[in-house]
């Protein structure tokens, strides 16, 4: 029977751990990137509608810039009807409409609204007053959410801009987006 000498048996057995080490690092690794590509999936909301320059908003308010962005100039408060989508077909989820807005010396506040009409019950809403814009800003994301349960199915959304007060408004990128409700993911 043939023996390794001691300090070569040390040698060896030492690489060999590294090598166990090293695959079960790599090994761990695929899992973590794995989950987190499957889960990230799972969570993003998918977009229903996306709205861009060669779309006509509802408002006549509103002008097309030569950036290609929406731009309005308000002198008293007002609500901006951009865009409405008919029969969305969703239902037990989390409605999302999200946008970019630039502002110019806006005086009060300026937030996104949405409106589901819901077919024999009405016409309910939500405002984005928890994320409020006012003065003068860059380009940021804004967006409101809409909760909805299993069997609410709106056949019409509406996405509004509201000014609450006077200055000068610049939209893009408005998008409506489907997400998993709060505990669903």
């Amino acid at each position: 029977m043939f023996k390794v000498p001691s300090s070569k048996s040390k040698q060896l057995k030492k690489e060999s751990n590294m090598k166990r080490s090293a695959n079960v690092v790599l090994g761990l690794i695929t899992i973590v990137v794995a989950g987190a590509t499957a889960g990230d999936s799972a969570a993003k909301p998918k977009v229903l509608k996306a709205f861009g320059p060669n779309d006509t908003t509802i408002s006549k308010a509103t002008v097309l810039t030569e950036d290609k962005t929406w731009m309005v100039d308000c002198k008293k408060a007002q609500t901006i009807r951009l865009f409405e989508v008919k029969e969305p077909s969703v239902e037990d989820c989390m409605v999302i409409y999200r946008t970019k807005l630039k502002t110019e010396g806006v005086e009060g506040q300026a937030y996104l609204e949405m409106w589901c009409r819901f077919p024999g019950k009405g016409e309910y809403f939500s405002r984005g007053l928890d994320n409020t814009v006012t003065g003068s800003n860059d380009w940021a994301s804004y967006e409101t959410p809409f909760f909805l349960k299993k069997g609410e199915r709106p056949d019409l959304i509406k996405l509004n801009l509201v000014i609450k007060g006077t200055g000068k408004v610049w939209v893009k990128d408005v998008e409506l987006l489907k997400g998993a409700l709060p505990g669903k993911e």
